[in-house]
């Protein structure tokens, strides 16, 4: 699921195109770049801007300039330039990082979703049982549009279960909103099989969320519940991120008929 909604994520991006930005802005390697993209689309930088650009983001010309204004004292330019490239250093390995985790949900989680589980069926079976959109999300690992599913405002008393073999996954009480869009919960059920990944990944992406009976997907976990301050994730510092459309809702009223997940919401976001 999208990475991306909490301010915690917000902020990391925020901090990636700042990084970017300062690094293309006094890297030479950033114009060999963009004259090769041009040459690649069809297109040629005039002469002139290169010239230009070339001029006023030449590093040799930069340090040239720096030498002139400290030789005086060419300890302090030594030393001032070993940090300017201590700290090109850092915000690449910070980018490099970033762009590594990011693309985690590309590549982990990986393993069969019907090899060790309960409930297997053939993706024909799956096909015929679930609608489209519950399979996308359930057996492809797919996402919802934010503010689609019916059980994003859902707020009356009782169970989700898996929409694809209806294990318990979580509890009424420990919903709340979250303002990202999905369905969102402090706390899951035994029913729910959580990503194993190491603490770093856990805490910057998350981690996948499966059904422990079918492998179906359902969402993703973050450990930004602390954002959410008078709601059941402040207590428990997790936030168990949802696509409704994996999930149907069991009233606790007697008489009161399940909702599917996959249906739009009833009220419209602007």
């Amino acid at each position: 699921m999208s990475v991306s909604s909490s301010s915690s994520l917000l902020l990391l991006i925020l901090v990636a195109v700042f990084s970017t930005t300062s690094i293309l802005g006094f890297s030479t390697a950033s114009r060999s770049f963009i004259s090769r993209n041009n040459r690649a689309i069809g297109r040629s930088v005039p002469p002139k801007v290169v010239q230009r650009f070339t001029q006023e983001n030449s590093v040799p010309q930069q340090l040239h300039a720096s030498q002139n204004s400290n030789q005086d004292d060419p300890l302090t330019d030594r030393r001032k330039l070993w940090a300017r490239v201590g700290v090109r250093v850092a915000q690449a390995s910070i980018i490099s990082t970033l762009v590594a985790v990011w693309s985690r949900p590309v590549w982990a989680m990986k393993r069969s979703r019907t090899d060790g589980y309960a409930v297997q069926k053939s993706t024909t079976e799956w096909k015929q049982q679930l609608s489209p959109l519950q399979f996308e999300i359930l057996r492809d690992g797919g996402t919802e549009d934010p503010y689609f599913s019916i059980l994003e405002e859902e707020e009356r008393a009782g169970s989700y279960a898996c929409a694809a073999c209806d294990t318990p996954l979580f509890e009424s009480s420990q919903k709340f909103h979250s303002g990202t869009g999905w369905p969102s919960f402090a706390d899951g059920l035994q029913g729910v099989e959580v990503e194993a990944v190491d603490p770093f990944t856990a805490n910057l992406s998350g981690s996948e969320l499966r059904c422990k009976t079918c492998g179906g997907h359902l969402g993703d976990i973050f450990r930004d519940g602390w954002i959410f301050q008078g709601t059941p994730a402040a207590a428990t510092g997790r936030r168990y991120c949802i696509d409704g459309a994996a999930l149907v809702f069991r009233p606790e009223a007697a008489g009161e008929d399940a909702v599917r997940g996959d249906l739009p919401a009833k009220k419209s976001k602007a």
